[in-house]
């Protein structure tokens, strides 16, 4: 069985309150790491990240010293902040199934909620353990991970790609809206992942957030071909770009806001999309949201469902508006909001 980042958030909180270790696995790029990050920061814990695949055995277990005649083991850097921290926190330990058996091994006397003590140095009590990995299929030089370690976890989770949790991050995350009106057009783009040791991407919620970021960069069209590929996988890339181009067809936003009822509608249903991602930052203030909402109205109910959700969650301060009220409640058959 396999859950969203948003169900991996839930109960990652709960567990977390209860300084309960788990793992998280799932292909790159799926939100692994942004999810534990969430999970942290809901429960106003402190963050330690831990990236065993690099590191060795005394990273964790300490090195060995002499003192007073007694052999002992000096724990060292972050694992010494981790054994003095004295505010509730979450260790999070990415990537352990890429880490050698000698530091999975020395990992392993942590992580039992009973136990927790290596070298007689204890972890605090109110330290929730966390670990991530890729799986063995996902050619990311995971190797394995031993049984004694795995069962010192309370539960094993795996995470998918979800649009609607991915949604939700990326509306608070600023991504364009065109990229989220595009992967509500073409949701299995979200995550269409290929294991593959070519130096060639495929299309990962990670990949996404890049595409995002190079939207921004001022090259030329043919270069934009390639940064997308890059990020995404080329033919990925060529139907997003062809995506983008039909914002050239699109009715006048402006003129949208001014007269939603005669604006003209756009025929495709790849503009359609376009147009509701591109409406979803407008109507800044009530008349113009009314006349976006009444150009919306005219649109079929997928479209409508389509440019609330994304509007509602990139103006959550304006859910109280009168006009936003309205609107809901005249479409409320229709919409899950």
């Amino acid at each position: 069985m396999t859950v969203t980042v948003q169900q991996l958030i839930d109960v990652g909180t709960e567990l977390v309150s209860i300084n309960r270790p788990f793992m998280v696995i799932g292909q790159p790029g799926v939100g692994k790491t942004d999810g534990i990050k969430e999970v942290a920061n809901i429960t106003n814990r402190h963050l330690f990240l831990s990236h065993p695949a690099i590191d060795a055995p005394e990273d964790y277990k300490g090195f060995g010293f002499f003192q007073d005649g007694k052999a002992d083991f000096f724990p060292m850097g972050q694992m010494a902040d981790i054994l003095d921290c004295q505010v509730p926190a979450v260790w999070f330990i990415d990537d352990l199934g890429q880490a050698p058996i000698a530091v999975q091994n020395a990992i392993m006397q942590f992580v039992h909620h009973r136990n927790r003590t290596l070298n007689g140095k204890k972890i605090p009590d109110d330290i929730a353990i966390v670990a991530a990995s890729n799986r063995r299929e996902d050619n990311a030089g995971v190797s394995g991970i031993t049984d004694p370690l795995k069962g010192r976890f309370t539960t094993i989770i795996e995470v998918e790609a979800d649009l609607e949790s991915w949604t939700d991050w990326a509306s608070k995350a600023q991504i364009n809206p065109l990229v989220i009106a595009y992967l509500h057009y073409r949701p299995n783009n979200l995550s269409a992942f290929e294991p593959s040791k070519d130096f060639r991407q495929s299309p990962t919620p990670r990949g996404w957030e890049s595409v995002n970021e190079m939207m921004n960069i001022n090259v030329s069209p043919g270069l934009r071909m390639d940064l997308y590929s890059g990020a995404i996988g080329e033919q990925c890339a060529m139907e997003f770009i062809q995506f983008i181009k039909i914002l050239d067809q699109l009715p006048d936003l402006n003129e949208i806001e001014r007269d939603g009822e005669r604006t003209m509608l756009p025929g495709e249903n790849q503009a359609r999309y376009a147009v509701c991602g591109a409406l979803s930052v407008r109507g800044k203030d009530g008349p113009r949201l009314d006349q976006v909402m009444k150009y919306v109205n005219r649109l079929d109910a997928e479209y409508k469902v389509l440019w609330s959700v994304i509007w509602s969650k990139k103006n959550p301060d304006k859910m109280d508006w009168p006009e936003w009220t309205s609107w809901v409640l005249q479409n409320k058959d229709i919409l899950t909001i």
